[in-house]
């Protein structure tokens, strides 16, 4: 994996002040901070709804919270670096498996440590989008490219609680495909459908 902690940006403008061709820019960020791994995006369930009701610190105590048990369950699963951003997960793994894995994990911990956001039946949780492939990488810049932007707009736009959505490309990687139900479902981003894939463990 890259060992570019950061520089992301400053060789952008390096090259654009030297005045090479965009192209050719592209190919030099990618030879240099291109890394195949599998992009995770992470959103939490019940903000605007708890903070109305109880004020933030509420919700900062759930937050916390998520930090500290994702950073234990993906540092089980061989996490290469993860990174929080208000109530959102952002990491990459080095396979979709390991992510999926993680995930799902994730998922059953907080259907077993239920925490009420309101009642019974209102509880805790996070969903998850999940990409593959050949992106930008900088540890303290973040991640880059088509298969990142698909992994936001399906874990902080379109998953519901609980659920972890695949982009195909992701799929594809998922070595252990029978160990899972995948529903394939299909989504409009930018005037173009794009299938992807919600994975289910199987109930014995």
């Amino acid at each position: 994996m890259s060992e570019k902690s950061s520089g992301l940006f400053d060789r952008i403008i390096e090259l654009e002040t030297k005045g090479v061709a965009s192209g050719e820019i592209n190919a030099k960020l990618f030879s240099e901070f291109g890394e195949e791994c599998a992009p995770v995006v992470i959103d939490s369930t019940g903000f605007t709804r708890v903070t109305k009701k109880y004020g933030i610190s509420k919700f900062l105590s759930l937050i916390a919270n998520l930090r500290k048990n994702s950073t234990r369950i993906f540092a089980e699963h061989h996490v290469i670096a993860n990174r929080y951003f208000d109530d959102n997960l952002f990491a990459e793994f080095p396979s979709v498996d390991l992510a999926v894995k993680a995930i799902l994990e994730l998922h059953d911990f907080y259907d077993n440590n239920q925490q009420q956001l309101f009642d019974k039946n209102d509880n805790f949780g996070v969903c998850a989008g999940l990409g593959w492939g050949r992106l930008l990488r900088s540890l303290n810049e973040g991640v880059y490219g088509n298969e990142m932007n698909l992994a936001s707009k399906l874990g902080e736009d379109t998953a519901d609680r609980g659920e972890t959505l695949l982009t195909a490309s992701a799929y594809r990687q998922l070595s252990n495909k029978d160990k899972y139900r995948a529903d394939i479902r299909n989504i409009l981003i930018s005037g173009v459908n794009i299938d992807y894939y919600a994975i289910f463990k199987k109930h014995s």
